[in-house]
């Protein structure tokens, strides 16, 4: 009978059929090899302990969906490859077709020197949304050919040609659920909810309170209210993303001044009163809840060439009644061809 229990490294390799050296952390021995047995083990669902032992590197074949780990365990690579986490991009590009915006070559093709190019290049998300796209349906399909997203939905105003309008871009498969509850009747492409495996997502691009502002005050701002407070039930996180235009705190704008006076869209009493009223339902604004004591803004004044003094305001927010979700969340104040500058939230899944 063999003894594998007190041979040496170089006793223990000279017998590999009936022994294998055990090459732990804490301990390293000689043991009884236990491969024999497994021979008559039916596949199972898992690639967990299909190699010989829990020791040594696994020498021999791969079934299908199966791969070795950086620890020597046959692991499912199904598993390995799953998402741990999903990179959420939103950004109002005041027209994508613009100039400033520059998005389609000669060949109609996206212009790798666009910065919308750039970003993608960059910054590689799983979820673009974009905001006040200013397109009309007819450019739809040309535009979606330009873009590395298999998964499109598009939303433009129709009765206003060229106004508003959001789209959602994905590398992952979702189920588009229309317009937002309660805002169907509005047909400026400015709001759209979608439903993946894990979460919801609602895209706006809010009505400015300056052209605007009965139709934000008494119908807008409170349908987004029962919306959010109906999903706050939900047991699935929503995200809550856009240009929600308005101003929440002093410290999102560069002036406090302009928020005491309340004249200019954006700080309007009713607007900052309502935005709280959304935060007060249980969501959490995830810039600020991640920087309770930094100033932030995302949109600079392009009549008065705000951005090259750096005066902002803080006008697009991810908001999500899970914070236990968030990974990560930055302004990517680096990016060009815009008024606003693209805000990303990295979410644990």
């Amino acid at each position: 009978m063999t003894t594998c229990k007190d041979k040496t490294q170089e006793e223990c390799n000279k017998n590999k059929e009936n022994c294998t050296w055990c090459d732990g952390k804490t301990r390293k021995y000689c043991r009884k090899r236990k491969g024999k047995k497994k021979s008559n083990i039916k596949k199972a669902k898992t690639c967990k302990r299909k190699s010989a032992t829990r020791c040594s590197p696994y020498e021999g074949p791969m079934e299908v969906g199966c791969k070795l780990s950086e620890k020597n365990r046959c692991i499912s690579e199904k598993a390995k490859n799953q998402r741990s986490e999903i990179k959420i991009i939103s950004w109002n590009v005041n027209g994508i077709r613009s100039k400033s915006m520059n998005i389609k070559t000669k060949d109609n093709t996206l212009n790798p020197e666009s910065n919308l190019a750039q970003l993608l290049a960059k910054e590689n998300p799983d979820i673009l949304c974009l905001s006040e796209t200013k397109c009309q349906c007819k450019n739809v399909e040309e535009l979606k050919q330009l873009f590395p997203f298999q998964y499109q939905t598009w939303s433009c105003s129709e009765p206003k040609l060229g106004y508003s309008g959001t789209v959602i871009m994905s590398k992952i498969k979702f189920k588009l659920l229309g317009k937002i509850p309660g805002l169907e009747e509005n047909n400026q492409g400015r709001s759209q909810l979608i439903e993946f495996p894990t979460f919801y997502l609602a895209h706006v691009y809010v009505p400015n309170s300056g052209t605007n502002q009965e139709y934000r005050k008494t119908v807008w701002d409170k349908k987004i209210y029962e919306f959010l407070k109906s999903y706050k039930k939900k047991t699935r996180p929503l995200i809550y993303c856009g240009d929600l235009n308005v101003v929440a705190d002093i410290l999102d704008i560069y002036n406090p001044e302009i928020i005491k006076r309340g004249k200019s869209p954006g700080v309007k009493p009713f607007e900052r009163e309502n935005f709280k009223q959304l935060l007060s339902l249980g969501y959490v604004d995830v810039m600020r809840y991640l920087n309770p004591d930094k100033q932030l803004w995302t949109w600079w004044d392009a009549r008065s060439r705000a951005r090259l003094k750096d005066r902002g305001w803080r006008l697009d927010y991810f908001l999500t009644q899970k914070p236990s979700i968030i990974k990560t969340s930055n302004i990517l104040k680096s990016i060009m061809g815009s008024d606003h500058c693209p805000i990303e939230l990295i979410i644990k899944i």
